[in-house]
C-alpha cells in the first residue's frame, strides 16, 4: 500500500514537471482578426516573409515556419491555424529537445507574429 501511495506522489510530482517543462517551451494564443480566412491566409505569408521566419502552408489554413538560431535559442517552431470564425491560433516552442527554457523568446514570437499580423491586415 505504502507503495503504491509513494509511487503514485512520485507520477503526479513527474507529471506536474511536464505540464511546468510545456509552459517554459511554449507560448501560444488565439485572436480574432476581422478578415475573411483566405485574405488572412495571404496576411500570415506576408507577415512569415517580414519577419524572415521561413514556412510553408500545410493545407490552405495551417501553417508552420521555423525561426533561426540566434545566440538566445536554437530557434522555434511556429504554427499558425485559421478557424472559420476568423480565430488564429499562433503557437510557438522551442525546436531543440534539449533547450529547457525559452528566456521568454516563444512569448516574443506569438506577440511579434500578432502586431505585424494587425498591420498587415490594416485592422486594430
Amino acid at each position: 500500500f505504502n507503495f503504491t501511495l509513494i509511487n503514485s506522489r512520485a507520477e503526479k510530482a513527474k507529471q506536474t514537471i511536464n505540464i511546468e517543462e510545456k509552459k517554459i517551451r511554449q507560448s501560444s494564443e488565439n485572436q480574432v482578426i476581422p478578415l475573411r480566412p483566405d485574405y488572412l491566409a495571404n496576411a500570415i505569408a506576408a507577415v512569415f516573409n517580414q519577419l524572415g521566419w521561413s514556412y510553408q502552408m500545410n493545407s490552405p489554413y495551417q501553417f508552420s515556419a521555423n525561426t533561426g538560431f540566434n545566440f538566445i535559442s536554437f530557434g522555434e517552431t511556429i504554427t499558425v491555424e485559421i478557424y472559420s470564425n476568423s480565430m488564429v491560433k499562433v503557437e510557438s516552442k522551442c525546436s531543440s529537445p534539449i533547450q529547457l527554457v525559452d528566456w521568454g523568446k516563444n512569448k516574443q514570437n506569438v506577440q511579434i507574429f500578432f502586431n505585424q499580423l494587425r498591420m498587415v491586415a490594416n485592422v486594430g
